[in-house]
């Protein structure tokens, strides 16, 4: 009789992990080994702050959930895993993001934004406002513009954010000046 109630009790778990990846944005998965309860405690706080939480469940009722939503992440399912559920894209990766720097112990492993599987490279991308990729459309775009450098004027002073040879050897230097 005491299993049928353990049952159902996991049945409902796994229904709760269910329905918040559905009404999720953004899922993350963090290890959080070597965090102390009160760590634990600062991250839910700075999370509920932003219209995210952070959930502690046992990986098997974890996988049936992402099972049942065909999403495959077995292989990150191992040691202590806390669930990071956002209503938006950016707030949970940022304030996770931020953890990080001063606890080292926290480590995403991987996530789903937008019903899509990320890897941690793409997760930090959404951090990085300078991230390669954003610097490499830039670059193609000056190249495609024939330009050998682009740089920027802040504080009254130019700074060059890249420079590259144009395969025309002709020397161009471009400035964006801010309207104020």
């Amino acid at each position: 009789m005491a299993s049928k109630e353990i049952l159902k009790q996991k049945e409902a778990v796994v229904a709760e992990i269910s329905e918040r990846l559905d009404n999720a944005k953004t899922f993350l998965l963090l290890n959080y080994q070597g965090l102390t309860v009160s760590e634990i405690a600062e991250l839910r706080r700075e999370l509920r702050n932003n219209n995210s939480e952070v959930k502690i469940y046992k990986n098997t009722l974890l996988k049936r959930a992402l099972d049942s939503k065909n999403i495959n992440l077995d292989s990150f399912l191992e040691g202590p895993n806390a669930v990071i559920f956002g209503a938006t894209v950016l707030e949970p990766i940022k304030v996770l993001s931020n953890f990080q720097k001063e606890h080292e112990n926290a480590k995403i492993q991987t996530g789903v934004i937008n019903g899509e599987v990320v890897t941690l490279d793409t997760i930090k991308e959404y951090v990085d406002p300078d991230g390669q990729k954003h610097k490499a459309m830039v670059q193609e775009i000056c190249k495609r513009l024939n330009f050998t450098s682009l740089a920027f004027k802040q504080d009254s002073k130019p700074f060059k954010l890249f420079s590259f040879i144009p395969s025309n050897k002709e020397q161009l230097n471009f400035f964006i000046l801010p309207y104020f």
